[in-house]
């Protein structure tokens, strides 16, 4: 027989302050160590244009996780795997490393690994599966260093100065580029 999940409607009051006592602690020592990698980009680089957009994809994200919160939590306790602790140590280091030397694309993309890895110790691949949408939201808050973006972006803008000096150069306006 196969495990149906129960719709969050039928879930008791019960259920859910349940699912809520199990996941508060992980929810408080995640924060805990995010508060500092938050406020360092509110400070630098979500202060600025191109990277503004980090605080909304962050909410969204938080909101995401908080509509698979009853999903996830149904699942059923799988022991730990090898896996999800090795990844856990992996995202611990990154964040160590980003944090330790000032490297934010380490920091921020710390985040993720250790997310995945913690719905891989509690609840096994099927958490992962149910929550991979808002794991894969987070990487559009990743900041990406300047020479990637100015790299992956040129071609871009030649292409907007092509089309912009041919269609007025066409409308009779003296222009060159």
């Amino acid at each position: 027989m196969t495990h149906q999940p129960m719709k969050t409607s039928e879930m008791s009051v019960q259920d859910r302050s349940l699912a809520m006592a199990e996941w508060f602690p992980i929810f408080f020592c995640l924060i805990a160590l995010y508060i500092p990698t938050w406020v360092d980009l509110a400070r630098t680089i979500w202060a600025t244009e191109a990277q503004a957009h980090g605080p909304i994809i962050l909410g969204v994200a938080l909101w995401l996780f908080w509509q698979k919160r009853l999903v996830i939590h149904e699942l059923p306790t799988r022991p730990a795997s090898k896996s999800g602790w090795t990844l856990f140590v992996i995202g611990l280091l990154l964040y160590v490393i980003g944090r330790s030397q000032d490297i934010q694309f380490f920091e921020v993309s710390s985040q993720i690994v250790v997310v995945s890895s913690l719905l891989l110790i509690l609840r096994g691949w099927a958490a992962l599966r149910a929550a991979w949408f808002p794991i894969f939201f987070l990487f559009f808050m990743i900041p990406l260093p300047g020479t990637f973006v100015d790299a992956l972006t040129l071609p871009m803008k030649m292409a907007v100065s092509y089309v912009a000096e041919n269609v007025l150069y066409g409308l009779g306006y003296p222009i060159s580029r």
